[in-house]
Parts: C-alpha cells; structure tokens; sequence
C-alpha cells in the first residue's frame, strides 16, 4: 500500500487520505497484480466515506451513526447494513459481512496497534518497537535507523 499524501495526525478529528493498494494473485508461476485506488475521508469518531476503484467496479462507502451504506453509481445498487455508532464498531460489523477494507488498519482508532503487538522489553525488534515508541509520543528522540534506548518515557 502506498499513501500519496502523509497523513499528519491520525488522531485529528477529521482527515483524508488516497491509498493505492496492490495485491499480487498467481498461480503456477504466473502472477497477477491488481491494484485498487481508494480516497478516504474520515470524521473521527463516527462517519466515514470510503471511494473504492479497482476491480472494474466503482464501489462508495459510507458509514454514519447506526447505518452503513455500500453504493456502485454504475449500476445504481445499493445495500444497506445496519451498524454501530462508531467507525472502529462499523469496521467490525463490515468485515463480519465479508466487506474487505484492505486498509482498515488506518481507519482504526489506534492505527498502531496491529503493528506493535509484539513490542516489549527484550523482543529484539528494533523497528517494531521504534513503532510502539512512536505510539507513545517519543519519535523525538528516535530515527527509524536506530533502536529505542530505554523507556519511553
């Protein structure tokens, strides 16, 4: 996934983003890349609107307070499910409904979170935990080349 413009704070109440995503498919030494462009817009913490292109289909996404919406201006169709109030509730009742959001991660409320699982005292993943670092706020005093000293604190 390659986002086109650096999102600033991902903790901001409202932000967007474009990310073109790429997923590879093959069999038998053939392989098949598929590349799908999303514009996102976030107002954190309860709509979201998602404009999908990829895959031959236009496919928006909106999700508000208790109702999220898929719609393919194509074909004029539409589906309706009914969601919780929040985007991170909504992302749970979508993927349950085999809605893919290849780039849900960004979209959570702890966007960092499915990347520092691992991260604690003694792991030996320098990046990984310069990740967790970076979610509590101490990238000041880290370069993504250098390993953490210390705490965080």
């Amino acid at each position: 996934m390659k986002a086109q413009r650096p999102i600033r704070s991902v903790r901001a109440g409202s932000f967007s983003f474009r990310a073109l995503v790429s997923q590879e498919l093959g069999r038998d030494g053939q392989v098949i890349t598929l590349f799908h462009l999303s514009e996102v817009t976030v107002q954190r913490p309860v709509r979201l609107h998602v404009d999908f292109r990829g895959r031959g289909k236009e496919v928006d996404l909106f999700s508000s307070p208790g109702l999220s919406v898929l719609y393919t201006p194509q074909e004029k169709l539409y589906a309706v499910i009914s969601t919780p109030a929040t985007i991170a509730a909504a992302l749970e009742v979508l993927k349950k409904h085999n809605v893919s959001i290849p780039i849900r991660n960004f979209l959570e409320s702890d966007p960092y979170q499915p990347f520092t699982d691992d991260c604690g005292p003694g792991t030996g993943l320098a990046r990984s935990c310069w990740s967790c670092c970076s979610r509590r706020k101490c990238i000041s005093s880290l370069s993504p080349n250098r390993a953490p000293s210390g705490s965080c604190g």
